[in-house]
């Protein structure tokens, strides 16, 4: 009788420790499913990241250029307007002049400048 109660004894002990080794398997297949998918939304968040920071640094340089061209403008119109003044008073125009091509010349240089950066 002894031996019919350890071979039963025995016989859970072996079912037990195969439903174990099986819980322990599919709580590691778990786990790896779990961290894989971690890694996958952390690669989506770094690329969607890097797509964010390449759009904001687009932007700043536009803005930059846009800044960049509406000053240059400024400064042009402020030389084109002096050089009107100048004309209306009969004042030195060959300076004048020269100070609005030589800004023409400054704008289109800062253009050329500025497109290279976008």
């Amino acid at each position: 009788m002894s031996l019919r109660i350890k071979a039963v004894v025995d016989k859970f002990v072996k079912e037990l420790k195969e439903a174990l080794d099986a819980d322990i398997q599919d709580k590691i297949m778990k786990e790896r499913e779990m961290q894989s998918y971690i890694e996958e939304r952390e690669r989506e968040v770094a690329e969607r990241e890097a797509a964010w920071k390449a759009e904001l640094s687009r932007r700043e340089k536009l803005e930059l250029y846009k800044t960049a061209i509406l000053s240059v403008y400024a400064l042009y119109r402020r030389n084109y307007y002096i050089y009107l003044f100048m004309l209306c008073t009969e004042g030195t125009a060959i300076l004048s002049v020269y100070a609005l091509y030589r800004t023409a010349i400054v704008f289109l240089v800062m253009l050329l400048i500025l497109m290279e950066l976008v």
